[in-house]
Formats: structure tokens, C-alpha cells, sequence
């Protein structure tokens, strides 16, 4: 018999936004529920990185969460915070996290929209009284090379004073590991994914059939518009089996940021 494998902490994460083709709440109201339920069966603490905007309109859904679950912030608007003004982007990072709070649980995580972060804008987000940041990652947008230097794994910086989870990638192609790669690519992102990723991403409108027209360029396409809908709801079972069996121990993102050591002066 072979012997268990190690285990090792991975956090599940939906960001959880307006629809990007429509800018209402349908892809929220309809599969975040069946979701919650998935993980929750499977003894999953996800955590939902929410705009305020979700939180006004959708607040009677997300006040039925289960406990287990982590709400971190997504900021406001779903906007680019690189293509915002300093004030604005502290307006959005304090609202936020005050909207989520008002459901009367804990707002310690932020996640810029797009993976949109540089080192000021992470400044501005330790400022905010955030204790960790979710949002390096590789590929970013406008779709593009970003942040390629940074660390790949959860880190204490000194300055600013906050942990980063960053975004694992899923290949030496440096995509970011989420369950959008995993349909875009499917079969073979099955081979070639990473083994033992941190942290894993995925969005409520990938369970719906449409591809949403915003914001995509036409050379993607093809690849983003690949099994959704009901298939992505069965490789998305597919792939959090495939962790299972690589020993992942389910965690929150916040969990991760707890159990960082003490600050790495070379990160």
C-alpha cells in the first residue's frame, strides 16, 4: 500500500463580482449557493473575495454563509486600481471593507481587481488596516506580464507591513492557477498543472454557458470560452478531487496569512 502523502494547506477562493458582460448579479444569485453547498460537503472553508457592490445588492444571500467561510474584500466598483486616482483607490479600499464588515463578520484580506498591484498600491492597502493581500500575480490585466519577480509563495514583508498570498501559476507559462486555466486548457492542464498549489481561484460566472463580451481580448476568447457551464462545474469537482489526492489540507486564505513566519528581508 502506498502511503498517504504529505499534507499541505490550500485555500479555495471565488471572487465574487458583478457579471462582466452585464454588470448585474445573476452568475452570484444562481451558483454561489450550490457552491457553498459543494464545499461545504466536502468540508471546504472557502473564501469570497466580495466587492461592496455584491454586499448591497446580493447582502440577503451573503448573510446566510456559513461561519466557515471567509469574506475578504474585491474593492467597490470591479475597477482597475491602476487605472485609479490615489484617493480613489483609498476611498474604495476603506468602503469596502466597512461594507463587509456591516454583515457583521471579519474583513481582514484584499484582492485588487484584475490582479491589478504594484508596491504603491500595496502600500496603500497596509495603510487600510488590511492584514494580508491576495492579488500578485504573473499575468494581469491588461492582459499582460506583471509582478514576475515577486514571490510565488505566502510572504511576511516588512514594507509595506502585510502578508502576500500571491496567485500560485499554473505552468512555466506563468498563468495564473484557477479554474479558468484549467477548462481553457482541459485535458492537458490536467498534466501539467501545479502539484501542491497554495491557493486556487475561480469566479460565479464560469458556471454560466455565455461568455461574458466585456473586456476580452478576441485572441482569448477561444480559450475563456471553453468548458463553461455545466462542464466546468464537473471539472471543477475533477480538480479539487485531484488535490485531494496530492494531500491538500483545505484552508482559508486567512489561515495561510496567519501561519506565515516573521518578515523575509529578501522578498
Amino acid at each position: 500500500m502506498n502511503p498517504a502523502p504529505p499534507s499541505f494547506p490550500c485555500a479555495v477562493t471565488i471572487d465574487v463580482e458583478p457579471d462582466p458582460d452585464t454588470g448585474d448579479f445573476e452568475a452570484v444569485r444562481r451558483h454561489l449557493p450550490g457552491l457553498l453547498e459543494r464545499f461545504d460537503t466536502r468540508g471546504i472553508p472557502a473564501t469570497l473575495f466580495c466587492t461592496s457592490r455584491v454586499v448591497d445588492e446580493c447582502g440577503d444571500l451573503l448573510r446566510q454563509v456559513p461561519s466557515q467561510h471567509e469574506f475578504a474584500s474585491h474593492a467597490c466598483s470591479h475597477r482597475p486600481f491602476t487605472r485609479m486616482t490615489p484617493e480613489e483607490r483609498r476611498d474604495e479600499l476603506a468602503r469596502s471593507k466597512a461594507v463587509i464588515e456591516s454583515l457583521g463578520r471579519g474583513c481582514a484580506g484584499f484582492r485588487s481587481p484584475y490582479f491589478c498591484m504594484t508596491d504603491a498600491i500595496l502600500r496603500e492597502v497596509a495603510q487600510a488596516g488590511y492584514q494580508y493581500d491576495s492579488s500578485w500575480a504573473s499575468f494581469g490585466h491588461p492582459i499582460g506580464y506583471h509582478n514576475l519577480w515577486k514571490s510565488k509563495r505566502p510572504v511576511r514583508l516588512e514594507d509595506p507591513a502585510i502578508v502576500e498570498v500571491p496567485i500560485p501559476d499554473a505552468t512555466v507559462a506563468r498563468i495564473p492557477f484557477g479554474l479558468s486555466f484549467y477548462r481553457a486548457f482541459d485535458p492537458v492542464s490536467r498534466l501539467f498543472h501545479v502539484g501542491r498549489p497554495h491557493l486556487v481561484y475561480l469566479h460565479c460566472d464560469e458556471f454560466q454557458d455565455r461568455l461574458p463580451s466585456a473586456d476580452i481580448p478576441r485572441w482569448a476568447r477561444p480559450f475563456l470560452g471553453r468548458n463553461r457551464g455545466k462542464r466546468a462545474s464537473v471539472l471543477l469537482d475533477r480538480l479539487l478531487d485531484a488535490l485531494q489526492r496530492k494531500g491538500a489540507r483545505f484552508v482559508t486564505v486567512g489561515d495561510i496569512a496567519r501561519s506565515v513566519p516573521g518578515a523575509d528581508p529578501s522578498a
